[in-house]
């Protein structure tokens, strides 16, 4: 009697044990969400599941690899960098080192003993930060098949041509200007000397020039 008593609460035991655990499978309040910035190169990104009753092993996944177990004393790392793996008392956390294309639409999945697993898919915005301020051209309007790092380059050269078109053509005006400046200076100063020589060869004259004197009777009369 004892035997089958013993035999009988222990199968009760089991019995409400699997119940329990049933139950929590199906109310299981999993949820993951993403902290920091999501543009690319982003050094903040990272992953968060929350776990109202953490109290066993939870597990970190990448496209159905395991990366991460947890439990409540920490995590055994299965991967390698760029990822870095923490808890607290109701969440495992993974974080990005740097967040690059390749990771846009990767699936991540939280699990946790007792808990309905959770999926999220991590979006990374592709967009340049040049290109949110109006630089580039949108990469679905890119019909010559650039880039909008070449286009940007593109147009960074034209621009520093054309200044410097300017800048010859201002040293040229500039240059021509001033000697032009020059040569009627040159001119204003022969004008000059000129009518000084003349003026002197004027003076010379007058002082060389004889006396005519006074005709008197056919006689010259000198005086």
């Amino acid at each position: 009697m004892n035997i089958k008593g013993n035999m009988h609460f222990w199968v009760s035991t089991a019995i409400v044990t699997l119940y329990v655990f049933e139950v929590s499978s199906v109310y299981g309040s999993l949820t993951v969400s993403y902290n920091g910035s999501n543009e690319v190169g982003s050094t903040t990104y990272s992953l968060i599941c929350d776990i109202p009753g953490f109290s066993t092993q939870a597990v970190w996944s990448k496209a159905g690899k395991s990366m991460s177990v947890c439990l409540i004393s920490g995590c055994l790392v299965t991967s390698t960098p760029p990822y870095t793996f923490r808890i607290s008392t109701s969440a495992i956390y993974v974080d990005f080192s740097v967040l690059t294309e390749n990771e846009t639409g990767i699936q991540w999945t939280c699990s946790h003993i007792g808990d309905t697993s959770v999926n999220f898919k991590v979006q990374v915005d592709l967009t340049p930060e040049s290109d949110k301020e109006g630089l580039l051209v949108d990469p679905k309007d890119d019909k010559g098949g650039l880039s909008g790092g070449v286009k940007a380059g593109i147009s960074v050269g034209a621009i520093a041509g054309i200044s410097l078109v300017l800048i010859v053509v201002l040293l040229v005006i500039r240059r021509k200007t001033k000697r032009s400046q020059d040569d009627e200076n040159k001119l204003s100063d022969n004008e000059d000397v000129n009518e000084d020589e003349k003026n002197e060869n004027k003076h010379v004259l007058n002082h060389e020039e004889p006396n005519p004197g006074k005709r008197n009777n056919g006689y010259t009369e000198f005086q």
